[in-house]
Parts: structure tokens; C-alpha cells; sequence
């Protein structure tokens, strides 16, 4: 009893009993059968019932179509953009023509990813190549009003190891606020109390 294109139920079960190292009669035991039904599966005289494929695939560790068909399913292909590939490896040599602000077809950028995977060594060079005021365009019109985009960049620059270059390059504010160092020090310390809460900030102290 074959299946066209000649495909074997009896070989594919003898096979995958092998692979156990189960016999037949240690098959048939586990299915609460006879060692001959077995033997009449593997000789292609006969199939088990219908309700019993589940049985069979969780015992060999196969799909039902599997057995239906001797067929594996095909592994589903994954493409990432060149922006996530090189943010996931981590791969300062994949950053060549890839600009940091430009955003792939998931409508993120080779810095979102980099913050996502924990990019060091990417996020250090971008910085190095662009600066925070080129890697986060809203960073180089900051103001006290937005800090969400001071913590942002404050949780990239620690884990880039590159909190000097921030405290340096830290733009004039304009409540008063002097540019760089001292800037950058002013507002760290007049964190007002519901910005606490930032995720960012949470994640600077985890």
C-alpha cells in the first residue's frame, strides 16, 4: 500500500524505529499493540488508525506529515536587514554604507538595533563616526523639555563607553544651561521626579 510517488509509510516507521533502537515488539508494546501489526506497517500491508499518527510522531519526535508524507518541513527563512545583521554581530566592518539614520523596512535605524542587541563596540563607533548629534538627530536641538532624548542618550553613551564624548559634545540649553561638561552635569543632577520613571533610566541601573 503506496502512496504515489512511491513513498513508503513501512520504511519511514522501520527507519525511525531503528534510530530508537526500539524493536518491533518494543514498538508495539508502547502503542498497546502486537509486534504483527508492526510488522504489517513496515511491509506496507496495513496502516495504523488515524488517531493514532499523534502517537506516533510524539514517540519518533516527527511531524504527522512526516509520516504522512516522508516529507520535512522547510525551514522558514529569516531576512534581517544589513542595519540588524550588523547590529547583532556586532560587526563594526558592516557599518561601510550605512548611515545611522536611516531607517530599514521595519522603520528602524542600525542605532535602534544596536541599543536593542546591546551593540558596544557598533554603538562606540557611530558615535566615534557621527557623534550623538548624528547618530540621534533630535539630540542637537536638546532641551530640558525633551528627556526622554538626554536619557536615551545618556543609556547609549554608558553602554558604549563613551560618556565623555556626551559630557563634551552636551548642546547649550536653553534655560540657562551652559554647553558641554557642566551642561551636561546641570541636568543630570535637576532630574525632576517623574522622569525617574524613563525607561532609559530604569535600564541605566539594572
Amino acid at each position: 500500500m503506496e502512496q504515489e510517488n512511491n513513498y513508503s509509510f513501512g520504511k519511514t516507521v522501520a527507519a525511525l524505529r531503528r534510530e530508537k533502537g526500539w524493536t518491533q515488539a518494543e514498538l508495539a508494546q508502547q502503542l498497546h499493540l502486537t509486534d504483527k501489526a508492526i510488522s504489517k506497517w513496515e511491509n506496507d500491508e496495513s496502516r495504523p488508525d488515524v488517531d493514532l499518527f499523534p502517537k506516533l510522531a510524539k514517540l519518533f519526535d516527527v511531524s504527522i506529515d512526516y509520516l504522512m508524507t516522508g516529507q520535512m518541513p522547510e525551514k522558514e527563512i529569516i531576512t534581517i536587514s544589513k542595519a540588524e545583521h550588523c547590529a547583532q554581530t556586532d560587526d563594526v566592518a558592516l557599518l561601510k554604507d550605512i548611515s545611522p539614520t536611516t531607517r530599514d523596512e521595519n522603520g528602524k535605524t542600525v542605532v535602534d538595533y544596536a541599543e536593542a542587541y546591546g551593540s558596544k563596540q557598533v554603538l562606540a563607533q557611530l558615535v566615534k563616526d557621527h557623534g550623538f548629534a548624528g547618530i540621534l538627530p533630535s539630540w542637537k536641538d536638546h532641551r530640558r523639555s525633551a528627556p526622554d532624548v538626554f536619557w536615551r542618550a545618556l543609556y547609549l553613551a554608558i553602554l558604549s563607553d563613551t560618556l565623555p564624548t556626551l559630557a563634551d559634545t552636551f548642546p547649550h540649553d536653553t534655560n540657562g544651561y551652559t554647553a558641554g561638561p557642566e551642561g551636561f552635569w546641570n541636568t543630570l543632577t535637576k532630574t525632576a521626579e517623574q522622569d525617574l520613571e524613563k525607561p532609559h533610566i530604569h535600564r541605566i541601573f539594572e
